[in-house]
């Protein structure tokens, strides 16, 4: 007797015309989820019907068994944004009684990413969370992320779009965020305000991912004054902390004289700003004195740099909290009601930018200078106007009226004594740090 075929779920589709993965949908209900005409939803099923396609119930219970982990596939792990990230997937995979696994994505590595999204369809783990950002745009990492979750493993993107309607995601306001880090800049009188990103990947304006996002914010600020930034102002370079040192550097060269350099930077992120200081004291530029700078992500580090670094700050641990319940939400079965949830920015001003003054050291009268008029550092103090403004630099104020001026943001909780959450400006300014979520 010869054994009838068996009808998988790819049988099915083919029938219909449509992917494995709409079958999956239409026939575990999740069809208004996935926004699937009810047209198709009946093909699908008449297909089913006409071929007397039976789920699969014992694999199914294999497929679901728990294992009480969760993975989290994260971008670089020795950074610690991704840290902090992955302590708030920990913190609720805690109260469901889960572990927590960590993958290195291998940073730059797409294969890396592809390879660790194929080991996971075995399942190993209940559900996991993609932290890498590299899923707004379709590519091979992307299309082996849906393959997890056409295999049945529940998935949850933070810091990225969703390409899926069966997988939610959260992101921050990368265009607010670099609009708001732009502003304070202008607010302050800077007019040559020099944007730093990175070399790999397009920054037209519509083009997904948060590089475009940021540069869009950056000439949306201007465009708000009437202003147009000279193109000459944008650099783009290697990531991390090294790509900032040597865009610090390609600045210089580009404007070897004083007078037509950019005053002020606004860095893709906190580690890109870093690497600016440090190429900046290595040349001899002075921050904020000659050149004012502002990060992005508020990571902790960003309060124990000299100077102290003006930056955006958004949740972090709660951004991690917040993918892994979504996580667990579809691990019980359930839908997430927003596909796609973006998270507030703040604006946190602390010294870079020159909006606040930094302590004075040991040793250093009020105003640094010693009886011949010179700072202690051997800087002559002339050009200056009776109040000890350089009149040759733009003026910087001390911050309060350019925070009243920025608009609300989410205030982050004070962390010390004195620290203030800026009221109306959702600003939070701290001489010596600022507020981390």
């Amino acid at each position: 007797m010869r054994r009838r075929p068996q009808i998988t779920i790819d049988v099915v589709a083919a029938e219909a015309g449509v992917s494995a993965s709409t079958v999956s949908h239409v026939l575990n209900g999740r069809a208004a989820t996935a926004r699937i005409s009810q047209a198709t939803s009946e093909r699908v099923k008449n297909a089913a019907r006409l071929l007397g396609y039976t789920p699969n119930h014992a694999a199914r219970s294999l497929r679901r068994q728990r294992t009480g982990i969760i993975t989290v596939l994260a971008w670089r792990l020795s950074s610690p944004f991704f840290a902090d990230i992955a302590t708030g997937v920990r913190n609720v995979a805690q109260q469901h009684g889960f572990q927590v696994g960590v993958i290195d994505a291998g940073a730059l590595d797409r294969e890396v990413e592809i390879r660790a999204l194929a080991s996971l369809r075995t399942g190993i783990c209940d559900g996991v969370i993609v932290a890498t950002g590299t899923h707004s745009r379709r590519g091979p990492a992307t299309d082996a992320l849906l393959e997890l979750v056409e295999s049945g493993t529940p998935v949850s993107l933070v810091l990225d779009r969703s390409p899926d309607p069966s997988v939610p995601a959260i992101d921050v306001d990368h265009l607010r965020g670099s609009y708001l880090a732009t502003k304070h800049l202008l607010d302050l009188g800077h007019r040559r305000i020099a944007h730093f990103t990175f070399a790999d990947i397009a920054l037209d304006a519509g083009a997904p991912g948060s590089q475009s996002a940021r540069y869009q914010g950056y000439r949306q600020a201007f465009a708000e004054r009437d202003l147009e930034p000279d193109p000459d102002w944008l650099f783009r370079g290697p990531r991390e902390i090294e790509g900032g040192r040597l865009m610090a550097h390609d600045l210089l060269e580009r404007f070897p004289e004083a007078h037509n350099r950019p005053t002020a930077i606004a860095a893709f992120n906190d580690r890109t700003a870093i690497g600016v200081i440090r190429g900046c004291y290595e040349a001899g530029i002075r921050v904020p004195e000659d050149v004012a700078l502002i990060g992005f992500h508020d990571i902790p580090t960003a309060r124990y740099t000299t100077p102290a670094l003006t930056t955006i700050g958004h949740p972090l641990i709660e951004l991690g909290e917040m993918a892994a319940d979504s996580l667990f939400t579809l691990i019980a079965g359930g839908e997430v009601a927003e596909r796609d949830r973006t998270v507030p920015v703040t604006l946190v001003v602390r010294e870079s930018c020159g909006a606040t003054e930094r302590p004075a050291p040991k040793g250093r009268g009020e105003s640094g200078r010693n009886e011949t008029g010179r700072d202690e550092s051997g800087h002559d103090q002339l050009g200056q106007d009776e109040t000890g403004r350089d009149e040759s630099r733009p003026y910087m104020d001390d911050g309060r009226d350019a925070m009243q001026r920025v608009q609300p943001g989410l205030p982050l909780p004070a962390t010390e004594p004195g620290e203030a959450a800026g009221g109306e400006g959702g600003v939070t300014t701290n001489t010596l740090g600022g507020s981390h979520a």
